[in-house]
């Protein structure tokens, strides 16, 4: 399951250099790869560093194994994330006028395609190469591939890359959620209550799924 929303980013995410196996830095992946200079620069101070960190883990607080009691738990505001015990509290939910706010600048950032359907691969790069990737390697595993579309608040339901992702697999919609402040974190982000509404939404769609290929096995087998 892929996530993926109205409009690609024409940028790598930016925790890509720290947590992306170093073969992967190493390959630009695609013409015009904007991150790769930065990325491939910063590749030997993260690989030394990590090497003393193995040979000194307390030195750079950094130890070999995960560690449970390091962490305060899921975010109430982001259930599915992290927080460090030492990080300040949770962050407080946002009232309506602060997500409309966040939604302006967001859209004000936000972009159409500059050079047209002919060189997508190019301007949209790096999702285009890495979603293909991922799709190959299910496919060379026998593994299922499908979207799930998730709108920002107030966000639109149309999907720019629809027609490029259902080469791979289907998509499922969420487009609901984006009418419902309350579902909110942030602009881009489903609170805890946002998150049970999909879960629960979601979940009887995915065994639909899983059934539809399920069905034809068992046929097959009887």
């Amino acid at each position: 399951m892929i996530g993926v929303i109205e409009k690609p980013g024409r940028y790598g995410h930016p925790a890509y250099k720290y947590v992306a196996p170093a073969a992967d830095v190493v390959d630009p992946a695609f013409l015009a790869n904007v991150d790769y200079p930065a990325n491939l620069l910063y590749l030997p101070y993260r690989q030394l560093k990590l090497f003393a960190a193995r040979a000194f883990p307390g030195v750079f607080d950094l130890p070999a194994k995960f560690d449970p009691a390091r962490y305060a738990g899921t975010n109430p505001g982001r259930p599915l994330s992290f927080v460090l015990a030492t990080e300040p509290d949770h962050e407080e939910a946002l009232t309506k006028a602060a997500l409309v706010d966040q939604v302006r600048r967001y859209e004000a950032g936000v972009h159409p395609p500059i050079l047209g359907e002919r060189f997508a691969d190019v301007e949209f790069g790096n999702e285009r190469t890495y979603v293909a990737r991922m799709a190959a390697l299910a496919k060379r595993r026998g593994i299922r591939v499908a979207f799930l579309f998730l709108p920002y608040y107030t966000g639109p339901h149309v999907i720019q890359e629809r027609a490029f992702y259902e080469q791979f697999g289907p998509i499922i919609d969420a487009s609901f959620l984006s009418d419902h402040d309350e579902y909110y974190s942030d602009v881009a982000h489903l609170n805890q209550r946002g998150a049970a509404v999909l879960t629960h939404w979601l979940a009887p769609r995915i065994a639909d799924l899983i059934s539809e290929r399920a069905t034809p096995v068992a046929k097959a087998a009887s």
